[in-house]
């Protein structure tokens, strides 16, 4: 990612609601536009999506980042994350569980899946595997 690209994304997290994360977003459509087989712009795309509640455009980013190795384990994580929302915790689970796969156990993708896999475990009233994360 470009310098520019990252101060926009750093002014967009300051900023969340305003201007910045248009901006942001709009740098985000020119790059994809010039270069969209990038992966990792679909992965900061799809994250953008993601915290503006653009879910089903949000998982088509993110699945298509999960075929980058650089992007695999944020890309489930979010797209974790979004099966959460929707409440499809099956899938959740399998999502979250791959980014367990892929990093490692001292990582905070590997700590913050584990413990989202304990809380749908406690939530589904299954103590004993939740208590197991």
């Amino acid at each position: 990612m470009d310098e520019g690209l990252d101060e926009l994304a750093r002014r967009a997290r300051e900023d969340p609601s305003g201007e910045a994360r248009e901006a942001y977003r709009r740098a985000l459509e020119r790059e994809l536009a010039a270069r969209p087989d990038d992966l990792a712009l679909r992965l900061l795309r799809g994250v953008e999506r993601y915290e503006a509640a653009r879910y089903d455009e949000a998982e088509d980013d993110l699945e298509r980042a999960k075929q980058d190795p650089r992007s695999r384990a944020r890309a489930c994580y979010y797209l974790g994350l979004l099966s959460v929302r929707r409440k499809d915790l099956e899938r959740a689970l399998v999502e979250l569980e791959l980014v367990r796969e892929e990093c490692f156990p001292s990582e905070a993708s590997f700590k913050d899946a584990t413990y989202l896999i304990g809380r749908i475990y406690e939530g589904a009233g299954r103590k004993a595997k939740a208590m197991a994360y």
